[in-house]
C-alpha cells in the first residue's frame, strides 16, 4: 500500500511549475481572470492525486445456497472387516463448512497428490510370528457327517494319507502302523499299495533317514488272529516294502479287524509316553466290515483315551445291505465268493421287498456311497478317515448330495435314544426286521434289534412279530377246460391267502407312526419311511389285486377269443379293476413313491422308488398258445420200443421237478 502525501508540499510545487510556464508563454497570472486561475490550481493539485491508488480489503459477505440432490448409489456388501486408509478414507472428504465453502469458490483448483504415496516407503516395524494353531484343534471331530472321502482308488487314498501324515510331522514325529487285512480278495489292494510306497517317502522328503527319525513305519496282518509283521518300526522305505509282501493270505474267512486295531495300538503305547513320545497313526487296509463288530465301542474308548488316529482303505457298503456276491476263482474253477463289506448304518434302515414283474439284478448291490458303519465310527471318533477306494456295481450317486444323507455315527446308546423318540423310526426299524430274513438269521443283528425294540416300548416284540414269507405269483395257468382252470386258480390262490394275514398285520404296524412322519428331521430316515410305506402298499395292492382276479376267472372263467389257445396268462396293467379298495391302496402307494422321487432326486431311494412305480399295480387276463416243449430224449416202452418222453404243461409241477433234475448245480458260495 502506497504512503499519501502532505497536502501542503503539493500544493507549493504546483504554484511554483505554473509560474515558470506562463512566464515562457509571455503573459503574467496577474492578468488572467480569478476563477480561471482558481481551476488551473484545483486541476494541478487533483491530477496528481489520481494516480495515488490505496488497497482496502473489506469483509466478505457469502450466500451460500446449497440443495439436495437425489443421486442413485449403488451399495455393494462385504461381510469382511476392512480398514480404510488413504484417499478412500473419510479423512479425506471435507466439510460443507462456511470456510472450505469460501475457499474453494476464491482460490484456483489445484492438483492434489494421492495421500497414500507419502506410505510407500513406510517401514513397518517387526512384530512376533503369529503361532500356528494345534493341529489337533483343526482336526478335531465337529461333524460326524463327513469322515467318508473318495479320493479316486487306490493310488488316491495314498496320496491323501501322505498329506495327513505331513500335517502330522509339523506338530511332531509319528510313527504310523500300517494293519493289513489277510483276506485274498485284498491281495492286489496290498501289491498296489507297496508298489506306491517309496512315493509316500519322496513326496515327505524322507527317502534317507533322517537323524531324529521323524517318522518310523511298522506293518501288521490280521485276519483270524494279529501279527505284527515288523518287530519295530523302521524309517527305511524298501524295509516297509518287503514286509507287506511278505504277508501270506489267510482264506479263514473271519477279519477280527477291531480286535487287530486294538492290539496294534497296545503294541505302540510306548510311543505315546515319555522320551520316545510320538503321535501313533494306525492305517487299516481291508475290504469288509469285520467279523467282531461288537467290539468297535471298546476299540474306540482305548485309542480315545490314549489320542490315537484311525484310518481305513476300505470298500464302500452296499446301499441297506450286508453281504455282496462277486465271482472267484477257487481251484481252478469260478465260484460265488461272499464278501460282508456292510451295512453303512447301525442297524438295517431299508425296507427289503421282492419286485414282482420287473429286473433288479442291476440294483442288488446298489452302493450306499459310504463306509460300513462299525469301521466309520471307529474312524470318527478318534479323527481318521474312511477312505473308499473300490464302489460296489450299480448306480453311482454325486457324492455331494450323498452328504445330506450320512448315516447316524453317534454312539449306540444315542442312536437308540434318537430313535425312541419318533413313532415312525421304530414301526420301520421293526417292519425290517420282519422282512429280512438274513436279519433274523443274523444272531448279533438279532440281539441289537430285540434290545431296540425293547428300549422303544414297542406294541409288537421282535419274537411276536409275523414273518413275511412273500409268494412267487403263478401266472401261466393251463386251460383245456374249465375243471382243469378251476383247480390251478385254487392252487396258485392258497399260498396268498396265508400271505395276507402277515402282511396285513405288517402294514398295520408300519402305518402306526405314520402320524410321526412329518416330526422326522433327517432326511435319510424321511425317505427310509416313505419308500417303505409306498413299498409295502404298492405289494399290497398287487397282492389284493391278484387274489380278485384269480376268484373272478375261478368263478365266471372266460371264453377264448382265437382258435387254438388253450391257456391264460396273468399280465400286470395300468388299469386297476380290483376293486375300490384295491384301488386306493394303489393310489395311496403311488403318492409316497412320487414324494420319494421329488423329495430325494439323485438318491438311492429314488431310484428305488422309480423302479417300482416302472411295475404296474394292475392286472389283466390275456389268452395264448401253450408251446410244447421237447427235450430230444426218447424213452424206451415195455416192448423195448423208443417212445418220446412225456409233455407237460409249462407251470404244471410235474415239469419243474423235471427241470430241477436237469438243472446244473448252483455255484458254490464261499466266505472269503
Amino acid at each position: 500500500m502506497s504512503s499519501v502525501p502532505n497536502s501542503i508540499d503539493v500544493y507549493e510545487s504546483a504554484d511554483e511549475e505554473y509560474e515558470e510556464y506562463y512566464e515562457e508563454a509571455g503573459w503574467s497570472i496577474g492578468d488572467t481572470p480569478a476563477w480561471v486561475v482558481s481551476m488551473m490550481l484545483h486541476v494541478a493539485i487533483l491530477a496528481p492525486l489520481a494516480w495515488i491508488v490505496q488497497e482496502t480489503v473489506e469483509p466478505f459477505s457469502a450466500t451460500i445456497v446449497s440443495e439436495m440432490e437425489e443421486e442413485e448409489i449403488d451399495y455393494k456388501l462385504d461381510s469382511t472387516d476392512v480398514d480404510v486408509i488413504g484417499s478412500d478414507s473419510t479423512l479425506n472428504r471435507q466439510s460443507p463448512s462456511l470456510a472450505s465453502a469460501t475457499r474453494q469458490g476464491m482460490a484456483p483448483q489445484q492438483q492434489v497428490e494421492p495421500i497414500v504415496e507419502d506410505f510407500d516407503n513406510l517401514e513397518i516395524p517387526p512384530q512376533d510370528q503369529v503361532q500356528e494353531p494345534n493341529r489337533n484343534e483343526l482336526t478335531d471331530v465337529v461333524d460326524r457327517t463327513g469322515t467318508t472321502e473318495h479320493p479316486g482308488g487306490v493310488p488316491g487314498a495314498v496320496d491323501r494319507i501322505t498329506m495327513e501324515i505331513r500335517a502330522t510331522l509339523r506338530d511332531d514325529r509319528a510313527v504310523v502302523c500300517w494293519l493289513f487285512d489277510r483276506s485274498p480278495s485284498v491281495n492286489q489292494r496290498r501289491e498296489q499299495i507297496a508298489s506306491r510306497f517309496r512315493r509316500v517317502y519322496e513326496q515327505l522328503d524322507m527317502l534317507e533317514p533322517d537323524s531324529q527319525h521323524s517318522l518310523v513305519t511298522s506293518v501288521a496282518a490280521f485276519g483270524k488272529d494279529f501279527t505284527l509283521v515288523t518287530e519295530s518300526p523302521v524309517d527305511d522305505p524298501q524295509s516297509v516294502v518287503e514286509a507287506i509282501r511278505g504277508i501270506e493270505p489267510e482264506p479263514s474267512g473271519e477279519e477280527n479287524v477291531f480286535t487287530a486295531v486294538k492290539l496294534a495300538a497296545q503294541q505302540h503305547m510306548s510311543y505315546r509316553r515319555g522320551s520316545r513320545k510320538r503321535e501313533v497313526m494306525i492305517i487299516v487296509v481291508t475290504d469288509e466290515a469285520g467279523s467282531d463288530q461288537l467290539q468297535v465301542e471298546d476299540t474306540v474308548k482305548f485309542l480315545r483315551r490314549n489320542s490315537i488316529r484311525c484310518y481305513v482303505v476300505g470298500n464302500a457298503a452296499p446301499f441297506g445291505r450286508k453281504e455282496v456276491e462277486i465271482p472267484w476263482e477257487y481251484e481252478g474253477e469260478t465260484v460265488t465268493a461272499v464278501l460282508e463289506p456292510g451295512p453303512e448304518t447301525f442297524l438295517p434302515e431299508l425296507i427289503q421287498l421282492p419286485f414282482w414283474s420287473v429286473g433288479t439284478r442291476d440294483l442288488r448291490n446298489m452302493s450306499s456311497g459310504f463306509g460300513p458303519y462299525a469301521l466309520t465310527r471307529l474312524c470318527v471318533e478318534t479323527g481318521g478317515l474312511y477312505l473308499v477306494t473300490e464302489d460296489t456295481n450299480g448306480p453311482r450317486f454325486d457324492h455331494d448330495v450323498l452328504r445330506n444323507y450320512a448315516p447316524d455315527y453317534s454312539t449306540p446308546k444315542r442312536y437308540v435314544e434318537n430313535l425312541a423318540k419318533n413313532e415312525a423310526k421304530v414301526s420301520l426299524i421293526s417292519t425290517i426286521a420282519m422282512f429280512d430274513p438274513a436279519v433274523k438269521r443274523d444272531p448279533v443283528m438279532a440281539t441289537l434289534l430285540q434290545g431296540v425294540l425293547g428300549q422303544a416300548r414297542t406294541a409288537y416284540s421282535y419274537a411276536q412279530l409275523p414273518n413275511l414269507d412273500v409268494p412267487t405269483p403263478q401266472r401261466v395257468f393251463d386251460a383245456p377246460n374249465d375243471n382243469v382252470l378251476r383247480t390251478q386258480l385254487a392252487e396258485a390262490q392258497e399260498p396268498f391267502a396265508i400271505f395276507r394275514y402277515p402282511l396285513e398285520k405288517i402294514e398295520t404296524h408300519l402305518l402306526a407312526g405314520e402320524k410321526s412322519r412329518d416330526e422326522i428331521e433327517e432326511p435319510r430316515w424321511r425317505a427310509n419311511y416313505d419308500l417303505a410305506v409306498g413299498r409295502l402298499l404298492a405289494m399290497r395292492a398287487r397282492a389284493e389285486g391278484y387274489d380278485k382276479a384269480l376268484a373272478g376267472m375261478k368263478v365266471a372263467p372266460r371264453s377264448f377269443e382265437k382258435q387254438g389257445s388253450n391257456e391264460w396268462h396273468l399280465e400286470p396293467s395300468r388299469d386297476i379293476d380290483g376293486g375300490p379298495k384295491v384301488r386306493k391302496l394303489a393310489k395311496r402307494a403311488e403318492e409316497y413313491l412320487r414324494r420319494v422321487i421329488d423329495e430325494h432326486p439323485g438318491t438311492p431311494w429314488a431310484v428305488l422308488a422309480q423302479r417300482e412305480l416302472s411295475q404296474p399295480m394292475g392286472w389283466q387276463w390275456k389268452e395264448a398258445k401253450k408251446v410244447v416243449i421237447n427235450t430230444g430224449r426218447r424213452q424206451m416202452n415195455n416192448n423195448g420200443e423208443n417212445r418220446p418222453r412225456p409233455q407237460f404243461a409249462p407251470d404244471d409241477p410235474r415239469r419243474r421237478m423235471v427241470e430241477r433234475r436237469q438243472r446244473p448245480a448252483p455255484p458254490i458260495r464261499i466266505k472269503i
